[in-house]
């Protein structure tokens, strides 16, 4: 259960590292990032917690789970 755990935290920050990525190139070169400040600093915060996850005391009962920022969350199809 723990490895299944560590291997969706996994997927879940190398699914979103292109954001981190494009948000600090954008800087970089000085244009207008993509994301607010505010989307960016929940970014960084999201990610913190799932590399936090594995020390979590519930870890690792997938219920508790960090949830990603609500912008981040997919939306549903309708």
């Amino acid at each position: 259960m723990a490895a299944n755990e560590r291997y969706w935290r996994d997927g879940e920050l190398a699914s979103n590292e292109w954001l981190i990525t494009r948000h600090r190139d954008e800087q970089e070169v000085g244009s207008a990032t993509t994301l607010t400040d505010e989307q960016y600093s929940q970014l960084l915060l999201y990610r913190k917690e799932l590399r936090d996850w594995p020390i979590h005391p519930d870890f690792p009962d997938s219920a508790a789970r960090p949830l990603p920022p609500e912008w981040l969350q997919p939306k549903p199809v309708t």
